[in-house]
């Protein structure tokens, strides 16, 4: 009877259409089993953002998961349009030959080259320069909340900082872990917000709340704005600490910090892997980013670290994951504050030949 009725039901959509979807997500399945990113991003529709997004999870997939352990079943179809279905999938893997299993709805496109994955969010608001799309219907308030602040906040640290990226694109979610696996599945379950450069903004969300909002997209609008000033060069702990300052500031709620709290030191910062930290810890590396940012922030001032950001700007982008890049964008901003007289030369022997030499490469 199960078989019967799936029979009549798939007669409903064309067969081209149904057999191209499953080929496609078979080839995207295939794609991290064999390592193959071109292969990979040839499924994917083409947007920028979302290619960018993926190529990230698909690099951290491959080194996360057992490998050949990855799979993807289409489990449904809803069609929207000729050109448009949204399907439900359902995707399986192992991490240390423990099977994971995950289901989640998607969007899949028809272009030129054929059907493309295209992204998980159904629902769009756009104003002028600032895009937000958001994954149920229940979020459309905050969606259009999330524009305002955007602007608000776009405006404010432009003015700071004069330049500020031209295009915003926010992703807002209900579901959780909808979220940790849009962005990677070695994310920590402790993070609720990512960013990071040519990406859009994601934040997870509930249906009323305004003040988490406010702190996330100022949060992560900062991280959007020192990767667009510095070429992505700045070091994680720099970085870390501009979100949480700008968010206080713009939120107006400073972190608590215990009258005892002893912060790391930027040389300490420099040596965590914040991703790899528990929810504790990562909370005093958070705060102590915000304690070393605001010291510089009141003892050289926003025109100086301004500086030090279009000075980042000069070294080449490299296009991997922050957290795999941090030695050579440590070594970058350490050299970029000791050139702008903000560290003393002699409390590191890091040599940074690039400004130097000819050869660009060595970093």
């Amino acid at each position: 009877m199960l078989t019967i009725f799936l029979s009549c039901w798939l007669a409903f959509f064309p067969v081209s259409d149904i057999n191209e979807i499953q080929s496609m997500f078979y080839t995207k399945q295939q794609s991290v089993n064999k390592n193959d990113v071109s292969r990979f991003l040839s499924t994917l529709y083409p947007d920028e953002h979302y290619k960018q997004e993926q190529k990230r999870w698909f690099l951290d997939a491959v080194s996360f998961i057992d490998p050949k352990s990855f799979q993807m079943k289409v489990k449904s179809y809803q069609m929207i349009s000729s050109n448009y279905y949204q399907v439900v999938i359902t995707q399986t893997y192992r991490k240390k030959n423990i099977p994971y299993t995950f289901t989640y709805r998607t969007e899949v496109r028809k272009t030129k080259q054929g059907w493309k994955d295209a992204d998980s969010l159904g629902y769009t608001r756009k104003k002028g320069a600032i895009t937000v799309k958001y994954s149920d219907p229940i979020l459309l308030l905050q969606a259009e909340r999330a524009i305002s602040i955007l602007l608000h906040v776009s405006e404010m640290l432009g003015d700071k900082y004069v330049q500020r990226p031209k295009v915003i694109e926010a992703k807002l979610y209900y579901n959780p872990e909808v979220f940790r696996q849009s962005v990677k599945l070695s994310l920590p379950t402790w993070a609720g917000g990512w960013n990071e450069a040519r990406q859009s903004i994601k934040l997870v969300i509930g249906k009323s709340d305004l003040s988490s909002l406010t702190h996330g997209l100022a949060h992560e609008y900062t991280h959007q704005l020192i990767s667009y000033l510095t070429n992505d060069n700045a070091a994680y702990w720099l970085q870390e600490g501009a979100a949480m300052y700008y968010e206080a500031l713009i939120s107006k709620e400073t972190p608590h910090i215990d009258r005892d709290f002893q912060p790391y030191t930027i040389s300490q910062l420099e040596r965590l892997n914040l991703e790899e930290l528990s929810d504790e810890k990562a909370s005093d590396y958070y705060v102590s980013c915000y304690i070393q940012f605001k010291k510089l922030i009141h003892q050289y001032g926003e025109q100086k670290l301004g500086n030090v950001f279009r000075h980042l700007h000069r070294y080449p982008y490299i296009d991997v994951d922050s957290a795999i890049k941090q030695k050579q964008t440590n070594q970058r901003t350490f050299h970029i504050l000791q050139e702008n007289n903000i560290l003393p030369n002699q409390l590191h022997s890091i040599s940074d030949a690039y400004l130097k030499k000819t050869n660009k490469n060595i970093l």
